[in-house]
C-alpha cells in the first residue's frame, strides 16, 4: 500500500523539478527578474563567492538598479513576487539536479548575462 504512495510522490516531485520557467515577456519582468535573482544570489550564494565583500556590493548595486528600471516600467509589488517565485523555482531545480554550489555558479553567470 505506501509503495504506491511513495511512487506517486516520487513521480510528482521529478515533474515538479522538471517545470520550465517561462522567459520574462515585458522590460518590468526582465528587470524585476534581474533584481530577483541578484537578491537570491545575495542570499544564498554568498559563501560560493570568490569576490567576498565586492561580489556582495556588486550584487546589491545591480538588484537596486534593476528594482529602479522594473518601477520605471511599470512592475509592482505582485510583479516582483511572480518574478520572485521564478527565480526561485529556476535555482531549486537546479540544486535539486546538481548541488548548490552549481546552481549558485549558474544563477550568477545568468545575472551576469542579462545585467
Amino acid at each position: 500500500m505506501k509503495r504506491p504512495a511513495i511512487l506517486s510522490l516520487c513521480a510528482g516531485l521529478v515533474l515538479a523539478a522538471c517545470t520550465p520557467v517561462e522567459p520574462p515577456k515585458t522590460p518590468a519582468e526582465r528587470h524585476a527578474r534581474i533584481a530577483e535573482a541578484a537578491n537570491l544570489a545575495f542570499d544564498q550564494c554568498g559563501q560560493f563567492m570568490m569576490g567576498g565583500f565586492s561580489d556582495a556590493t556588486e550584487l546589491r548595486r545591480t538588484r537596486d538598479q534593476h528594482r529602479q528600471l522594473a518601477i520605471q516600467a511599470g512592475a509592482d509589488g505582485p510583479l516582483f513576487e511572480a518574478q520572485k517565485k521564478a527565480v526561485k523555482t529556476a535555482y531549486d531545480n537546479q540544486v535539486i539536479w546538481s548541488n548548490p554550489q552549481q546552481a549558485c555558479n549558474s544563477l550568477i553567470t545568468t545575472i551576469a548575462k542579462e545585467a
